[in-house]
């Protein structure tokens, strides 16, 4: 979107609002997207979702050459990367526990998991991150591309809000 003065990156603005949204579903933080630069659970989720060029070289050994299978192990995430999403959980975790919170959203529910299915800490974590990963990037994609074609189609605005002044 550009006006004369400033304009703004669709993808940009679309990421920060859906790291806001899921941080604040998963872990009940604000991630203040909007407030900072780099906030650091953004850069670990684009950490995350960036696997190492070393990942693929692995996978093309495994593929040309299965005999090294049982030799070569795979990790897609870092150590730094899981970390971080795991030292999150625990302090979500922590907060809760110490001041008696109880929220209707992800983690709430994975408490519950664990209470019900005995899952550990790191289930509890890889389903976190899961999520993050699964809303952060896909909601993104989608709202971004919502704005380009608004921007490119302003007469497609006006078509859709007469067809929804139609229905209701």
């Amino acid at each position: 979107v550009q006006n004369q003065t400033k304009s703004l990156e669709a993808r940009e603005l679309s990421a920060k609002y859906t790291v806001d949204v899921v941080s604040n579903s998963i872990y009940g933080i604000d991630a203040e997207s909007f407030k900072t630069e780099k906030p650091e659970i953004r850069e670990m989720g684009r950490k995350l979702l960036a696997p190492a060029n070393s990942v693929f070289f692995k996978m093309f050994l495994k593929t040309a050459f299965p005999i090294l299978e049982p030799f070569i192990s795979i990790q897609f995430t870092t150590v730094e990367t899981q970390g971080f999403f795991t030292n999150l959980m625990e302090q979500a975790l922590e907060y809760r526990e110490k001041n008696n919170v109880h929220r209707e959203d992800f983690l709430d529910y994975v408490i519950n998991l664990r209470k019900k299915k005995h899952i550990s800490d790191i289930e509890m974590a890889s389903h976190t991150i899961s999520f993050f990963t699964d809303g952060f990037e896909t909601s993104a994609i989608a709202i971004s591309h919502a704005i380009y074609e608004v921007r490119k189609f302003p007469f497609k605005v006006s078509k859709f809000n007469l067809f929804i002044s139609l229905i209701y």
